[in-house]
């Protein structure tokens, strides 16, 4: 009996605060024509108003079948269109197809279908983001859509992680459709409870003010961390010692107008007993766009040493975290979490 009560009584509970739906509500941020200093418009100093309808809806009939649908239109956006709810604005940038390649290609008369969202935090506290609680792919039948593992390793980045108070994150959601294939929407909740921030964007349509992709920059709010300060957390000290680029050589050779960026980062165990470091864990280089970047087997060789072992007690641990960036791209960081179940306990390092 307490076992079936374990089960059913958080169920419960996440069907009532589902049901509440007291959370806050989707609504369009019109780009603003002012300009910052550094000449891109923000998106959080835009102004608000709610999403116009897609169509126009008679209302003079008490039998209207398209009675009770205005909510609905009100919260069907178009690409380009940023929706703020809450403390997190959300653009869907665009899509491109891929036929892939190699080993990573989509079925006979299929493609794959890479939409591009970016993520902006304009609170003061840490969002969690996660592709897969937050979106879903219809098709015009209303088919929910499975992510492709083989369209994801055709995109660029993820929309996954932390994002922290002014920052972004960017990056590709994958999926595998018939190829031609049109009529998709995608729909979006932010919340993990509740409803009312649930919108969608359709893929077909493109917004009539979108939103300037170079308005979606991280910006530096005085908090990050200069190479070569020590920063700690718990029994771990960190610290970037310098940073490097390296073109390579022979087979393993950045792609041409790329480069390898070499990150040399040392982690210290003060604590009294061993402990494991994981580069793919504890560590994430992003640009200022919010792309995050994946770690590249070229500069991984090019790299000196490595982030991923045991550490024993006052032992350190140095290696290089090595990627490949395009080489005219600046204003990276590195996001340090030595806890990964605590995002209030993230570290941003300056890398330029």
């Amino acid at each position: 009996m307490k076992k079936i009560l374990c089960v059913i009584v958080p169920m419960l509970l996440l069907f009532v605060l589902a049901a509440c739906d007291t959370g806050p509500t989707p609504e369009r941020v019109i780009p603003s024509e002012s300009q910052p200093e550094n000449g891109a418009p923000t998106v959080a100093q835009a102004e608000t108003q709610p999403n116009e309808p897609e169509e126009d809806v008679d209302d003079d009939s008490d039998d209207d079948p398209t009675d009770g649908q205005d909510e609905a239109d009100d919260r069907v956006f178009a690409i380009g269109d940023t929706i703020r709810v809450g403390n997190i604005e959300i653009t869907v940038l665009g899509y491109r197809t891929s036929e892939g390649e190699g080993f990573f290609a989509p079925a006979d008369g299929n493609v794959f279908y890479l939409i591009d969202v970016a993520i902006m935090n304009t609170g003061d506290s840490t969002e969690s983001i996660s592709s897969m609680l937050m979106f879903d792919l219809r098709d015009s039948d209303g088919f929910s859509l499975n992510t492709s593992l083989g369209a994801m390793t055709m995109g660029r980045g993820g929309v996954d992680g932390a994002v922290l108070p002014g920052k972004v994150i960017r990056g590709e959601l994958g999926y595998e459709i018939p190829s031609g294939a049109s009529g998709f929407k995608l729909q979006i909740n932010p919340q993990v409870f509740g409803r009312s921030g649930l919108f969608a964007v359709n893929m077909d349509i493109t917004s009539d003010t979108p939103t300037n992709p170079d308005s979606l920059r991280s910006s530096r709010t005085g908090s990050e961390i200069p190479i070569g300060q020590t920063f700690s957390s718990g029994n771990l000290e960190f610290v970037v010692n310098g940073v490097r680029t390296y073109t390579g050589e022979g087979f393993f050779r950045a792609s041409e107008g790329n480069t390898f960026l070499l990150v040399d980062v040392s982690v210290t165990n003060n604590g009294s007993s061993a402990t494991t470091v994981s580069s793919m864990l504890m560590f994430s280089i992003r640009d200022s766009h919010g792309f995050s970047y994946s770690s590249s087997i070229g500069a991984m060789s090019a790299g000196r040493g490595s982030l991923d072992g045991d550490v024993m007690a006052g032992s350190t641990l140095r290696g290089e975290l090595g990627v490949e960036i395009p080489s005219d791209l600046t204003g990276f960081e590195l996001f340090v979490s030595p806890d990964v179940f605590r995002t209030e306990n993230i570290f941003v390092i300056a890398l330029d």
